[in-house]
């Protein structure tokens, strides 16, 4: 008899441990997925924000040195009152730069600039940074101002 018993005990695995196995392993895969999901996402605004900055750098860059070159002969030095206004650059990369003065310091002699770069997400919604800066009327790169050490070779 009790060998009958024996060959009736299930020796294989249930159809119930069989579909809990895979409901458990769907359950990971979707989480996994949704991961991958938002790490994409994370990396679009991470390289978006990056460049976002580097044309932040670049635009202080431009605004310090009045669009001088490197070779001061050629240089043409962008005039403080007219050439530093409101203004909105567009690059290839989607990133928008809008630039404006918010206020005068010194007797006017200090212009307060702030700068938004915006940019368009993956999900359609804009997305900007902002930073600001003071810039002086008195330009390292302009020969023609007092006590310029630079010029004087």
């Amino acid at each position: 008899m009790k060998n009958k018993r024996a060959f009736y005990r299930q020796g294989g695995i249930a159809l119930l441990e069989v579909m809990l196995s895979v409901s458990l392993l769907s359950v990971s895969l979707m989480g996994i997925m949704a991961m991958e999901n938002s790490v994409d996402e994370t990396m679009y605004q991470t390289e978006k924000k990056l460049s976002a900055i580097n044309h932040l750098d670049d635009y202080f860059n431009q605004l310090r040195s009045r669009g001088a070159d490197s070779d001061l002969s050629q240089a043409t030095i962008t005039d403080f009152d007219s050439g530093i206004t409101t203004q909105t650059i567009s690059f290839a990369d989607g990133i928008n730069l809008k630039a404006e003065v918010v206020g005068f310091m010194m007797d006017g002699n200090l212009k307060q600039i702030r700068v938004e770069a915006s940019w368009v997400g993956k999900n359609g919604e804009t997305d900007s940074i902002s930073a600001m800066t003071m810039l002086s009327r008195y330009s390292e790169f302009d020969c023609s101002q007092p006590l310029d050490v630079m010029c004087e070779q």
